[in-house]
């Protein structure tokens, strides 16, 4: 196949050349090639699945006990292909956006405390220096997402103004720090700079986002790419949402940051868990989640290697009722590899002892129920309709 492909490149420029249309057509021709290997590098090179660990010193007050992250990050990289996973430990806001602008991922997965203190329940981010970030609050979270998506309304000036400065503050914490790898951060830095400069220039930023005929149709055949351009090689911010069909919440009580999250990306599917859940247990419907969603069709594709299918839905081919069809698909996954493992839904404060009683110093595992609950947590799929949210619970 190479060599009659090669064979045929030639004969097209000698043809060129007899023509009398000379070396601009091999100038213009090469130029094409460039740009399509391009493009292919830079789809193929992001990964689908961005994966956000946070871990911070929480407050003592908070009474959060550390994480144990360990576990979570091995099963998660054993279950998805390296190629189509990016993890970002530690995870600040600054990272957190850094990782959706450079990958555009179609599943980004938060996993992580849920902080009730204050006027809204929040995801617990981290600082650079790994503590604890009161600063990231939902709204805060919202309006960082919202400056990422260009088919989204704008976040307030206010929010987008707090965004702005507390992303600078944190780039310059990360810039100060001594045990911080100083090439990564100064890059990160410039790439920062960069984009926010493409975000803010409007109206010809929007003009740049929208790829023409021409460009769109370098890979048709190959691989169908999105019709609002997300093949483009720059690391767009605005483009950083393009893909994004799904968020993922592992994190207990994150129904009421869930349903927030929905409601400001209407297009996005988002799984939470609604009360209390084990550790073990959400780990068991998160590797059955995954392994649905990176499943291989099995009508075999005549032009696309089977390690690229999953690029076929979900804007890439397919029409969005496709890739909201694979994350229903993929959460019944979920919730079958849960209750195989042993596991029940259900919400375990309903069998928690009062505050105050001995078992909570003295825990016994083994012979009270009350310690060691027969249900484990409740998952909830939460979808846009008709201006509110859908639940559709585990089980």
């Amino acid at each position: 196949t190479l060599t009659m492909s090669t064979t045929r490149t030639a004969a097209r420029h000698i043809a060129a050349l007899l023509s009398g249309v000379g070396l601009g057509y091999i100038v213009a021709l090469s130029r094409l090639r460039w740009r399509r290997r391009r493009q292919l590098n830079a789809e193929w090179t992001r990964a689908d699945f961005v994966a956000l660990f946070c871990n911070p010193k929480m407050p003592r007050s908070f009474g959060m006990r550390p994480l144990s992250f360990g576990q979570d990050m091995k099963f998660i990289m054993r279950t998805l292909p390296r190629y189509l996973l990016h993890v970002e430990p530690a995870a600040s806001l600054y990272t957190a956006r850094r990782a959706l602008v450079q990958n555009r991922p179609r599943i980004v997965v938060f996993s992580g405390h849920t902080s009730h203190v204050g006027q809204s329940p929040h995801l617990c981010f981290e600082t650079p220096d790994g503590r604890y970030d009161p600063v990231v609050t939902s709204q805060i979270l919202i309006a960082m997402l919202l400056s990422l998506d260009r088919r989204s309304s704008s976040p307030p000036s206010d929010l987008s103004a707090a965004v702005e400065a507390h992303l600078q503050a944190q780039q310059a914490a990360g810039l100060e720090m001594a045990h911080c790898s100083r090439a990564w951060m100064e890059r990160a830095a410039l790439e920062f700079a960069t984009t926010s400069e493409r975000a803010s220039s409007s109206p010809s930023a929007e003009r740049s986002l929208t790829s023409t005929g021409s460009e769109r149709s370098l890979l048709r055949g190959l691989l169908p790419l999105p019709a609002d351009g997300s093949a483009a090689s720059e690391a767009e911010p605005l483009l950083a949402l393009s893909r994004l069909a799904c968020i993922v919440l592992n994190s207990c009580c994150s129904l009421e940051i869930g349903e927030m999250l929905v409601r400001a990306l209407p297009r996005v599917a988002l799984v939470c868990w609604s009360t209390l859940t084990e550790d073990t247990a959400a780990r068991a419907f998160l590797v059955g989640f995954m392994n649905k969603m990176v499943e291989l069709d099995a009508a075999p594709s005549p032009v696309a290697p089977k390690c690229l299918r999953l690029y076929l839905w979900a804007g890439a081919g397919r029409d969005a009722s496709s890739g909201l069809d694979l994350v229903k698909s993929a959460f019944k996954a979920g919730c079958a590899a849960f209750t195989a493992d042993g596991y029940a839904f259900g919400d375990p404060n309903n069998f928690l002892h009062p505050s105050g009683h001995p078992h909570w110093r003295e825990p016994e595992f083994k012979t009270c129920p009350h310690c060691s609950p027969p249900v484990q947590g409740q998952v909830v799929l939460l979808l846009a309709s008709g201006g509110g949210v859908e639940r559709i619970y585990g089980g």
